[in-house]
């Protein structure tokens, strides 16, 4: 008689249940998930329909506590995570800064747990290796994406039969943010925006990102011939998903700010003898050489403080270019699009509940009750 949650058990002789003395009792015990076949149980009992059930009963018990074995065995971590770097290169589906973020997450991890067996890696061992790295100086957002890394190619090596379970599942994931977002209200960013001037790269680079909501990455990839001034747009080559890389319209402050910039710029470069060129970087030095990320990050934090923004992270003028979008009732689709989110739901979970105040003043108008309550003002 078919039991689809607990098993099966099926006559061997044609007679009725109460006189038949042979039985096959069979349990699924699901997908192997280092093969990928799903697999089952069967035993033969002889004896009545009852003597079955309690068969059966075992049989569930004990493919409950089975654990399925890695098909493979003896490789280590190292190994593991060599051939899972290979399996993403061979694919040519991976994009080179990323595959630059693996080779980084391996020199993290595996000086740590490299040489165990990946079969016999524990969460245990996992946390250790990250308050270690932690410890070493490395910042917690940094080694939230060292821990993903990780955790994918171990979801490789349990695919591939290397190992049984995924150990990072069970690992504590480090907090990707342990500086508190804070972004900047319309305010700030109009009094931020009046002290940018065009004659610093450094503020150029702030400047795309508190006007025209580009990441930090973004906006040091960003070229000269990215911008186009007559029509006001420009290219923004994404860093994070396919859907951030595309061209987007920039408004007349940027446009305006941009224009007095470049002219800055080609005095700057002609000095040294140098032309500028379309693929002359926005934010970079008077020889035309790209300023990184890092060092733009590094003059943030050093002059955030004079600007009036001192808890504000670089990246939380991004954040503040999209709640004046938002407070200028812009739609929820346009700010999805400009920002660049692979999806509306995103925009929403990142910027609809930080403002309270533009929530609050539709409320101010809402008065159900009238005056049929006679209570004094505070």
């Amino acid at each position: 008689m078919p039991a689809p949650t607990k098993g099966t058990i099926l006559p061997l002789e044609d007679k009725p249940r109460k006189r038949c003395r042979k039985w096959r009792v069979r349990k699924r015990t699901g997908r192997n998930p280092a093969t990928g076949n799903y697999s089952e149980r069967n035993r033969i009992v002889c004896g009545t329909y009852s003597d079955a059930e309690e068969e059966l009963e075992k049989l569930n018990a004990e493919v409950a506590d089975m654990r399925i074995q890695p098909k493979k065995k003896g490789i280590t971590v190292e190994e593991l995570f060599n051939e899972y770097y290979a399996h993403r290169v061979a694919s040519g589906e991976v994009r080179e800064k990323t595959l630059e973020s693996d080779r980084s997450a391996k020199k993290a991890y595996c000086p740590l747990i490299g040489k165990a067996l990946a079969s016999d890696v524990t969460h245990q061992m996992i946390d250790a290796a990250t308050a270690r790295i932690i410890d070493g100086g490395t910042k917690h957002s940094t080694v939230s994406g060292y821990f993903a890394k990780m955790k994918l190619a171990f979801d490789y090596g349990k695919k591939e039969g290397y190992c049984a379970d995924n150990p990072f599942l069970q690992a504590k994931k480090p907090k990707s943010d342990t500086e508190e977002r804070v972004a900047p209200t319309e305010q700030q960013v109009a009094t931020l925006a009046k002290a940018l001037t065009p004659d610093d790269p450094f503020h150029a680079g702030i400047a795309l990102e508190m006007m025209a909501g580009l990441r930090v990455g973004e906006a040091v990839k960003a070229n000269r011939g990215d911008v186009s001034l007559l029509e006001e747009a420009m290219l923004v080559r994404g860093t994070k998903t396919k859907k951030s890389w595309g061209t987007i319209p920039i408004c007349r402050d940027l446009t305006r700010f941009l224009a007095a910039y470049f002219d800055w710029q080609d005095g700057q470069l002609q000095g040294h003898g140098l032309s500028p060129a379309d693929d002359t970087p926005i934010v970079a030095d008077e020889l035309g050489r790209r300023i990184s990320k890092a060092r733009l990050q590094a003059w943030w934090r050093a002059n955030r403080e004079r600007l009036g923004l001192p808890d504000a992270r670089s990246h939380d003028l991004r954040h503040g270019w999209a709640n004046v979008l938002l407070r200028r009732r812009v739609p929820i689709e346009v700010i999805s699009a400009l920002m660049r989110h692979s999806n509306t739901k995103i925009t929403e979970a990142v910027y609809l509940h930080q403002d309270l105040d533009f929530m609050r003043e539709p409320l101010e108008a809402v008065s159900i009750l009238e005056d049929a309550w006679d209570v004094p003002e505070c």
